[in-house]
């Protein structure tokens, strides 16, 4: 048993839709402008147009992982099994990745709410990725 699967696999699941779900209103407040576009991606956005496209590609992303997590937990062919795991691994990479980035953000916001995000979504993935 590994330390990942200490975590029980229906609360890792929960909690992820619950940050996946918080992370989708997040995005959409950035894209209505109701939360500024300089306090995310690093704070490096140079203009509306960029904004609209790296909050869309995020919000593409989120709905994806929602649908890969699901598959996990619904699906019992080994093919799809396979496939989902691999792709949760890659987002727990990518949640690891985005935690260093969010440290070297230039916006302390980003930097002091967004990096404990990425970490525990890269945790849950992992434990969800490690299910069989």
């Amino acid at each position: 048993m590994t330390l990942l699967h200490k975590i029980p696999y229906v609360i890792a699941q929960r909690i992820l839709f619950l940050l996946i779900g918080a992370t989708v209103v997040f995005h959409i407040l950035v894209l209505t402008g109701i939360i500024p576009f300089n306090i995310v991606w690093g704070g490096r956005l140079q203009d509306h147009e960029q904004m609209v496209t790296f909050e869309l590609i995020s919000l593409s992303n989120l709905l994806f992982l929602f649908f890969i997590i699901q598959l996990k937990s619904k699906t019992r062919r080994k093919g799809l099994q396979k496939v989902a795991t691999f792709i949760l691994w890659f987002f727990a990479f990518m949640f690891a990745l985005n935690t260093i980035g969010n440290l070297l953000a230039k916006a302390t916001l980003e930097t002091l709410l967004f990096t404990p995000l990425t970490f525990i979504s890269a945790i849950l993935c992992a434990r969800l990725a490690v299910e069989k």
